[in-house]
């Protein structure tokens, strides 16, 4: 039925309802640790425990799990808004969500998703040279990734598709800072793009 693989569960259908559901336990957990303490710390240390106690939970593992259809990610995005808002000290679930990301300086689960996707792929490519041998005639192709397409929608929700595909959707400009810039500006470049989104 189920195995548990280095913290990953897995089942036989390759669903991750259980997966999500054992990361949620942990995640509310969390929470609950986070409401009993934000009246004590400043908002940096807040945000440094989240980084070191939720995000590091959620995150690990995210390469595999993380393409995942929003349906299924929803409890995941629900808490993780939550949190955010207690972070923050804010009582009343009226305003912007994204406002209240950008204010906190962190990357709701889907965006963060992609950050680390295009990061991996990036890594490869620079590792591979792949960047260099870019020939496209188009000057505004010259700086995508080949796609590695699927016969069907389930090899739609991994890496080796979702990669190239949401590092090509990026616009020409960001695209090229990325594959032209340094490896620390690329994090920056990434970050914005997907707050513009």
């Amino acid at each position: 039925e189920k195995i548990r693989y280095l913290g990953i569960i897995f089942d036989k259908n390759l669903r991750w309802n259980l997966h999500i559901n054992n990361l949620l336990g942990k995640l509310r957990f969390i929470t609950y640790k986070l409401v009993k303490i934000k009246c004590m710390v400043p908002k940096q240390t807040l945000r440094t425990i989240y980084y070191a106690l939720y995000q590091s939970n959620f995150q690990y593992g995210i390469l595999i799990w993380g393409g995942l259809k929003d349906n299924i990610l929803n409890a995941l995005t629900i808490n993780q808004n939550n949190i955010i808002r207690i972070c923050l000290n804010k009582c009343s679930v009226t305003g912007s969500t994204k406002v209240n990301y950008m204010e906190f300086g962190v990357l709701p689960v889907r965006y963060l998703y992609k950050k680390i996707v295009i990061m991996h792929l990036l890594k490869h490519v620079r590792r591979d040279n792949h960047y260099n041998k870019l020939d496209k005639k188009r000057e505004f192709r010259n700086y995508d990734f080949p796609v590695i397409y699927t016969n069907k929608s389930f090899g739609q929700s991994f890496v080796d598709y979702l990669g190239p595909t949401i590092f090509n959707s990026m616009p020409y400009e960001f695209k090229k800072n990325v594959i032209l810039g340094d490896t620390i500006n690329i994090k920056y470049v990434v970050y914005k793009f997907l707050f513009l989104e």
